[in-house]
């Protein structure tokens, strides 16, 4: 009885990441591996070229999650400085809500970019839809960015989306040919941009 207990609370082994399966990750560093080995070793030695595409797509991903983490809270941040500047009273802590909202909208524009060049990185050959220019409207500063910020949020979205779907958890075979036209490439690249035109405006 005492062995039974025993091997029912004994945690069975996580299954590993989905992402490992994902065969656009496998091939990218299958041939990054090939290109700074010896290929026949690679042939030879399955074991442990599996073992280096796995520590290495494990890599990719963890790195993924923490750039998408500093995005969204950066967006929050934003989010929560504009509600201060909406219901601020005075000069200065008007001012100081500015200064927050300018760094939040920096660190956005600059981890949207990672994330796109991180993508990009892998997706050889994969292009997007840079074609993007903020229309200004008359006194957006009055309702505080808020359709701006509100385009901003959907893209990062998008963005998340696509980017769990497709790298951290496959729903099924990934495809290139699915990331024609629009994708987070697009959506990352807009996101970039429209931090950066919000934070001009400040």
């Amino acid at each position: 009885m005492a062995g039974l207990l025993k091997a029912e609370t004994e945690k069975k082994p996580e299954p590993p990441p989905a992402a490992r399966q994902n065969v656009i990750l496998q091939e990218h560093f299958r041939k990054q591996y090939s290109g700074v080995f010896d290929p026949n070793r690679a042939q030879a030695d399955d074991r442990f070229l599996n073992e280096h595409v796995e520590r290495q797509i494990d890599r990719f991903i963890g790195d993924l999650k923490r750039k998408l983490k500093k995005l969204k809270d950066s967006l929050r941040e934003v989010e929560q400085v504009q509600a201060e500047i909406l219901h601020a009273t005075g000069s200065e802590p008007h001012q100081q809500s500015r200064m927050r909202m300018r760094e939040a909208l920096e660190t956005m524009a600059d981890e949207s970019e990672d994330l796109r060049q991180m993508v990009l990185f892998v997706l050889v050959g994969v292009k997007s839809n840079d074609d993007f220019h903020p229309i200004p409207r008359e006194a957006p500063q009055k309702d505080g960015y808020s359709q701006e910020l509100a385009y901003l949020q959907e893209q990062v979205e998008n963005a998340e989306k696509g980017i769990h779907n497709y790298f951290i958890e496959p729903s099924n075979t990934v495809n290139l040919e699915e990331l024609r036209g629009e994708n987070m490439l697009a959506f990352l690249y807009r996101a970039s941009q429209m931090a950066k035109w919000i934070q001009r405006q400040l």
